[in-house]
């Protein structure tokens, strides 16, 4: 569970988080898991994108998202 003052402190101050996509090597199951985390419309956007470490910025960027709202309106990871 996350602590309330940390939720509030990011909604009040906002909040930056950074990853090193590059450092980021997923195998094709791995990456394929992960995509399937998000928006099929997102999915096949991040497709598109014809380098891979884009395509590995756009996922992670998504992912992050997820993971902010999640964390600021206490809802499952997986919802």
């Amino acid at each position: 569970m996350v602590d309330i003052n940390y939720v509030s402190f990011m909604s009040k101050y906002g909040s930056k988080w950074a990853i090193k996509a590059s450092e980021w090597n997923p195998g094709q199951q791995e990456f394929e898991n992960c995509l399937s985390q998000v928006q099929a419309e997102e999915q096949e956007r991040i497709k598109k994108f014809r380098f891979e470490i884009d395509r590995k910025r756009a996922l992670c960027g998504r992912l992050l998202i997820r993971r902010l709202i999640s964390l600021l309106h206490n809802v499952p990871n997986d919802k």
